[in-house]
């Protein structure tokens, strides 16, 4: 048998409050390359192309921030850190002792990954009634946490709805449809607040999949099964 990652309820006070514009979609993780940071910023760009003003603000740091910030100015895209936010459009958040103040009060959470387990950053996401766009990436951690069933198509070509969210292909630059699909994504979770208000009430109640009460009676169940007084 098996228990699926936790996490306790997430308390945190938003970095920014929902409702200040402009509107804020978050990335959390490591700078490397199965984060797939670059397949993100391609959709971003396009995104922006679109006349959205919103802003991705990217929490974290790692080897590739050199070469991403280079990317993010080939797009032609204006950036700058947390000490910039009134005109950039991607803010290099660095590295943060409490990531969770980003998500709160986050449009969603964004997740472009490669590859992935369960993803505690989608899960403390979740927690915090926030909602998730995120490839429906091997292997098929993010798929469990979103909709709870199915199994993961890193292939597709088109976003799939999801109780607390979309789940959409890996984005890749040599793969314009992939591409599409996150900037429809996108426009959808920035206009449509009723469909939006649905995610953050699918986000709370897929988030009780994955708390400590749930994890605790899995593995009392699985130690009964094996004879093993919990």
């Amino acid at each position: 048998g098996y228990v699926d990652n936790f996490t306790e309820a997430v308390e945190a006070t938003p970095r920014w409050p929902m409702d200040t514009p402009p509107m804020r979609f978050v990335w959390c993780g490591r700078f490397s390359p199965e984060k797939n940071v670059e397949g993100l910023l391609a959709a971003w760009a396009m995104f922006a192309a679109s006349g959205s003003r919103a802003q991705l603000v990217l929490v974290g740091d790692g080897p590739r921030r050199d070469a991403l910030e280079s990317l993010v100015s080939g797009f032609g895209l204006e950036f700058g850190g947390l000490d910039r936010l009134a005109d950039a459009q991607v803010i290099f958040a660095g590295r943060q002792s409490d990531p969770a103040a980003f998500m709160a009060g986050a449009r969603c959470l964004l997740l472009s990954s490669r590859a992935e387990g369960l993803p505690m950053v989608v899960l403390e996401s979740l927690a915090l009634g926030v909602p998730v766009l995120g490839s429906d990436c091997p292997s098929g951690g993010v798929r469990t946490a979103l909709a709870g069933d199915g199994v993961c198509d890193p292939q597709r070509k088109q976003g799939e709805p999801a109780p607390a969210g979309m789940l959409l292909p890996i984005p890749e630059i040599d793969r314009p449809g992939s591409l599409d699909a996150w900037v429809q994504a996108l426009a959808i979770a920035a206009t449509d607040d009723p469909l939006h208000a649905a995610w953050q009430r699918g986000a709370r109640e897929r988030a009780r999949y994955f708390d400590g009460d749930t994890a605790r009676t899995r593995w009392v169940t699985m130690l009964e099964a094996l004879g093993v007084s919990a």
